[in-house]
C-alpha cells in the first residue's frame, strides 16, 4: 500500500482535487434549491403558528427542512449555513409583510 501511494501519489492528489472541487460546484448549484425550500418552509411556519414563538416557528422549519429534502443534500449543508439560510428568510419575509403583502398570498407548501 506504501509503495502503491508513493508510485502514484500525484494521481491521487489530482483525484482529491477532482472530488473537492466536484462536490463544491454540486453543493453551490444546491444552495438556491435549499433557500427557497427554506423560504417556503418559513413562510409556511408564520401561517401555520402565527403568534407562537419563533423557537417554535424554528423547529418547524428545520423539521420539515429534514423531512422533505434528500439526505444527501442536507449531509452537505452545516446547521451554521442552514440556520443562516433561515434568518435571510425570515428577514426576507418581514420586508415582504412589511411591504404591504399578506401570507395569504403565499401558497400552502403542504398541497
Amino acid at each position: 500500500m506504501e509503495q502503491f501511494i508513493i508510485n502514484y501519489w500525484l494521481n491521487i492528489v489530482i483525484i482529491l482535487i477532482f472530488l473537492v472541487v466536484s462536490v463544491s460546484l454540486w453543493k453551490n448549484g444546491k444552495r438556491k434549491q435549499v433557500k427557497f425550500a427554506i423560504y417556503w418552509l418559513v413562510a409556511e411556519a408564520e401561517k401555520k403558528l402565527g403568534d407562537k414563538s419563533g423557537v417554535y416557528k424554528y423547529g418547524h422549519v428545520i423539521d420539515k427542512f429534514y423531512h422533505r429534502l434528500p439526505l444527501i443534500i442536507t449531509i452537505f449543508f452545516s446547521k451554521k449555513e442552514i440556520d443562516n439560510i433561515i434568518e435571510l428568510a425570515v428577514v426576507e419575509l418581514k420586508q415582504y409583510l412589511r411591504n404591504g403583502n399578506n401570507l395569504d398570498s403565499i401558497k400552502n407548501t403542504d398541497e
